[in-house]
């Protein structure tokens, strides 16, 4: 703050620049104030200088140049400010005094930001895409969808195609008219994204265009990290935004652009990380990013961050309470900065919080709007964000709650808001709450009814959606995948299948920290269980609920299950006894090393334990991060990542992604150096702030850190180093003090057992898993002999017989018809008699395959007995299977086998169809095939004949 101290002095005399030099020392003093006060997030004093300084430039004619740049900077400290009305008069002004179209461009790039933050898009479209077009880059108002999608797919392969390694050689972007055309592109993106989709497509293109032909810039990183949620909004293109989002970091680090990095990875953080990174891994991702804006002071995009951070951290912080604490400082900066839908998406979740607490009063009171501010709820209606926020979280609450009037009247509502916000990870919770309400409905609704058939469809749409999902980060998405398949069972009647996929979905969650989630997942299953009889296994899982509500500290919740289902009632309503709580000096006793060392006795599997171990050392010693390093000095060491990290079908026996020690990737997992300190001195260490300490301060994790606590303990067993723990703060210096270093060397030797433990219990589980897996694949083998055709390979009349009956069951469910198609090869016994029986048999192969070739994927063919075949065809009405017989009939007729005398292999065929009935049997269908088969003989063969509704 030294820099020039004359500015007060400047000021207090009335200072009138009277040339050129002074006029730029001038505006040189109001960037010194601007920039200290940055530093601080304050902006008060740096304002009241810019209106003096202002006020002194107006004094002198020939001052106007400076005049309108001044007031420039004064119209961006007070966008920064949230004084948004005041904003409006100083552009106004500046609309009118700017020099050239160059210079009202950056002017006008801030004013779009300004009405973004005011949920007026319209109209911070309209001033953007004028600013754009008076630059000469027009928007075509004509563009096709297929046009936008087809310069979005060129978006695609261009990301796909980029280099990490050279993010930094190219030049950067210079071109005056260029810079301002980015800078508008760079602000209008936002608004784009929440109101106009085919804009946000066409910014991507054109930033791509003058990115790759003049060079990148922060302007054009900010226009291309909104590209991702235009892939996955028109082309449902995941990957190639992870790609472009690694290009643009790094190109931003390797120019040292330091507020475009953070921003960058602000927009990672809301639209792409989820889909690829655990979700609690991607807090400190949306962390980092806010800290980053809020270091360089932009209070405005830093204020936007806040949204994946309250968000990430309420679906996996262990207790509401963490939410609210983000919340608070969220709700700060949002009304400092008067962006009127984060404010509101931030109280709607505000207010489910103390609602599931049970508080009452002002907690949970609406925010005080001003003259003539919507409501929430009439805001709702406009802005796809805040209507995607409160029809969510009041799903949510409808959901835990069980209230099906309240999760009808805003599922559907919520799930429709959010589709249109792609990418973001609300697009995915949205899915939990409407996937519950599809299936309740598809529960009253008659089978084979059209609104059946369109409430199941919704929800195969859906699930569909989830599957390729999970496909790509499992941890975040198998559990809800494994849910709604249990509900959709449930629905349709497949109990068993509906018990073992919420079975399923049980197990995958308890490996993630989900808490609502987990809660939902609990009661369902407890009231499958006791709706099937299971009253036991039932009130286990409503318990279970339970305890997981008050875990999460929603006592309110948790009353509202005991009024339900009174029997829970003996369970005190209140804080659990097992919540984990911030450890003191004080709180250190023999109830706490008793309660962890029973919560790692407890787990018999390394996925288990090593989720065990991250969350009590977390949850009692303040870690911001917990890491295992497991092995010997003869196989080396990993770092376990099994945790968050496995896939839901990972096996038991190894956890997975783990990286050795000397791996180039460790380094980017945890401070190898102390790692490596700690296996030479086998004692622990603790480090205040690694980032100081000369030992580690060079370490590649440090990079780009500004402090780091660490805490770094060897586990020994009988003399012999087994394992490592690694915990680390990166909030506070200090952070593991001698109570905390003790308390967790009292849990070594706990652990060293129970690693042990889990290394056994591994190794028994592997041979079991591998005597299984022979079992299975011997009684595989031995169904598909007993129901294969030895000749010809296809099915036989065994296989035939339970595929039919199965498909006469699943009628009686759908009414839909089933129909079997009976083939009878023409005159066989002379073609044996003549050819012989070698020559049948392979004849019989070649019809067999001529005749699978005319089905369609679901149809099964079978020899039927001799040199007869039948099918079955699913869902098939008699039309259809004419069709499929005709097919195979002619495939056999054109395939010109040779018969006698001259003539060729020709095959008669006979169709029926019918719909299944409670008093029929699927053998009077089989009668009717047969008796049509007859008749085609009967007509001189080579032919295809079906009952006498076909017309004969």
């Amino acid at each position: 703050g030294r820099r020039v101290p004359a500015a007060p002095q400047l000021l207090a005399a009335g200072a009138r620049p009277r040339d050129a030099d002074e006029r730029a020392r001038l505006v040189g003093l109001y960037r010194w104030a601007a920039d200290d006060e940055r530093q601080r997030t304050e902006f008060t004093a740096a304002e009241r200088f810019l209106a003096e300084a202002a006020r002194i430039l107006r004094g002198d004619p020939a001052a106007v140049p400076v005049h309108v740049e001044v007031e420039t900077e004064r119209h961006h400290v007070l966008y920064q400010l949230g004084r948004l009305d005041a904003a409006d008069e100083v552009y106004a002004s500046l609309s009118r005094r700017a020099r050239d179209e160059l210079q009202l461009a950056q002017i006008a790039a801030v004013q779009v930001a300004s009405l973004t933050n005011r949920h007026m898009y319209g109209a911070a479209l309209e001033l953007g895409l004028g600013v754009l077009a008076r630059l000469g880059l027009p928007y075509p108002e004509s563009d096709s969808a297929t046009q936008v999608a087809d310069r979005l797919a060129e978006v695609v392969a261009w990301a796909e195609g980029l280099d990490r390694a050279g993010a930094g050689d190219r030049p950067v972007l210079t071109d005056p008219t260029a810079v301002a055309q980015a800078a508008v592109m760079g602000r209008l993106s936002p608004a784009a994204f929440f109101a106009a989709p085919l804009v946000s497509a066409w910014l991507a293109a054109q930033a791509m265009r003058l990115w790759e032909e003049q060079g990148p810039s922060t302007d054009l990183m900010a226009a291309l990290g909104h590209a991702p949620v235009a892939f996955v909004a028109v082309l449902d293109e995941f990957h190639a935004g992870e790609v472009l989002f690694t290009h643009l970091l790094a190109t931003g680090a390797a120019h040292g652009w330091e507020r475009a990095v953070a921003y960058t990875r602000f927009l990672h953080a809301v639209s792409s990380a989820h889909w690829f990174e655990p979700l609690d891994a991607c807090v400190s991702t949306a962390k980092r990013a806010r800290d980053g804006l809020l270091h360089v002071g932009d209070l405005s995009q830093a204020c936007w961050s806040y949204v994946p951070v309250v968000v990430d951290t309420f679906e996996t912080a262990p207790r509401l309470d963490q939410t609210l604490t983000e919340l608070a400082a969220a709700l700060a900066l949002a009304e400092r900065t008067g962006i009127l839908p984060v404010q509101r998406c931030f109280s709607v979740i505000r207010a489910f919080c103390y609602e599931a607490r049970g508080d009452t009063g002002a907690a949970i009171d609406p925010p005080a709007r001003g003259a003539g501010e919507p409501t929430v709820e009439a805001l709702a209606e406009t802005n796809t964000v805040v209507g995607a926020y409160l029809w969510l979280f009041r799903s949510i609450s409808a959901a835990l709650r069980g209230d099906q009037q309240l999760l009808a009247a805003n599922s559907r509502a919520a799930h429709r808001r959010a589709a249109r916000l792609p990418g973001i990870v609300i697009s995915l919770l949205a899915t939990v709450p409407f996937g519950l309400f599809l299936s309740l409905r598809l529960r009253e609704e008659p089978a084979g009814g059209p609104a059946h058939a369109a409430l199941l469809a919704e929800l195969d749409e859906v699930l569909s959606w989830l599957r390729r999902r999970a496909r790509h980060q499992p941890a975040n998405v198998a559990h809800l995948v494994g849910y709604l398949e249990g509900e959709r069972a449930w629905a349709l009647g497949d109990h068993a299948a509906a018990l073992a996929a919420f079975d399923a979905a049980l197990s995958a969650v308890q490996r993630v920290p989900r808490p609502w989630q987990h809660a939902l997942l609990a009661r369902r299953a407890g009231e499958l269980h006791r709706e099937r009889g299971l009253e036991h296994s039932g009130r286990l899982h409503l318990a279970e609920a339970k305890q997981a509500l008050l875990d999460w500290g929603a006592d309110a919740m948790a009353a509202d299950l005991d009024r339900t289902y009174p029997f829970l009632r003996g369970q005190p309503v209140g804080r659990s006894a097992t919540a984990p709580a911030v450890l003191t000096a004080d709180t250190i006793d023999a109830t706490a090393v008793l309660r962890v060392a029973q919560a790692l006795a407890a787990r018999t599997t390394m996925p288990e334990l090593h989720d065990a171990i991250v969350e009590q050392l977390r949850a009692i010693t303040g870690a911001t991060a917990v890491h295992l390093v497991l092995g010997d000095e003869t196989e080396g060491w990993r770092i376990c990542r099994a945790g968050a990290h496995a896939a839901v079908d990972s096996p038991v026996d190894s956890p997975v992604d783990d990286t050795a020690l000397d791996e180039d990737g460790a380094t980017a997992l945890l401070p190898v150096s102390a790692v490596r300190y700690v296996l030479r001195t086998r004692e622990p260490l603790s480090v205040d702030d690694a980032t100081a300490d000369d030992r580690f301060a060079r370490d590649p994790y440090l990079a780009g850190k500004d402090h780091l606590a660490l805490l770094v303990v060897p586990v020994l067993r009988a003399a012999e180093l087994r394992a490592v723990l690694v915990l680390e703060n990166h909030l506070t210096t200090g952070a593991f003090t001698t109570d905390r270093l003790g308390f967790v060397t009292m849990l070594t030797g706990q652990l060293a057992v129970a690693l042990d433990n889990a290394q056994i219990y591994a190794s028994l589980e592997r041979r079991i898993a591998e005597r299984t897996t022979a079992l299975r694949s011997a009684n595989a083998q031995l169904e598909l002999l007993s129901t294969t055709d030895a000749l010809t390979g296809i099915a036989n009349r065994r296989r035939f017989d339970a595929v039919l009956a199965d498909e006469w069951t699943r009628s009686l469910g759908t009414a839909r018809p089933v129909a079997v198609v009976m083939v009878d090869v023409d005159h066989f016994k002379q073609y044996n008699d003549h050819r012989g029986h070698i020559a049948g048999d392979a004849c019989l192969v070649e019809i067999s395959r001529l005749l699978a070739a005319g089905l369609r994927d679901n149809d099964l063919l079978c020899r039927y007995g001799g040199e007869e075949f039948a099918a079955v065809l699913p869902r098939t009405d008699l039309d259809a299977a004419a069709d499929v017989a005709e097919r195979m009939r002619k495939a056999v007729e054109e395939a010109q086998l040779p018969h006698v005398g001259g003539a060729v292999v020709t095959v008669s065929i006979g169709v029926a169809s019918l719909p299944a009935s409670s008093g029929g049997q699927h053998g009077e269908l089989l009668a009717h095939a047969d008796k049509a088969l007859y008749e085609a003989k009967h007509a001189g063969r080579n032919c295809v004949r079906g009952p006498a509704t076909m017309g004969g």
